[in-house]
């Protein structure tokens, strides 16, 4: 089963977050990470790595993000 983009785009847009990002891989569905696994890590490289890797994320002065209540879509 895959969503359409039209509806994950309008999911993403409804998410509230302090940081966000979307990325459509193509032919993957919800298996992206095993259907298409070097398009999969090369996202996580671009647009995950940088935030982990970032001298504020290190050591103590790291601030912790806020938890964010979990909220049910339809999709009907």
């Amino acid at each position: 089963m895959l969503t359409p983009p039209n509806l994950a785009e309008e999911f993403f847009t409804d998410v509230v977050a302090p940081l966000k990002d979307m990325a459509v891989i193509r032919d993957a569905g919800h298996f992206a990470a095993f259907m298409q696994p070097e398009q999969f890590l090369n996202e996580l490289l671009i647009r995950v790595r940088p935030l982990a890797t970032a001298p504020e994320s290190a050591g103590e002065h790291a601030q912790p993000l806020p938890r964010i209540p979990a909220r049910r879509h339809s999709l009907s």
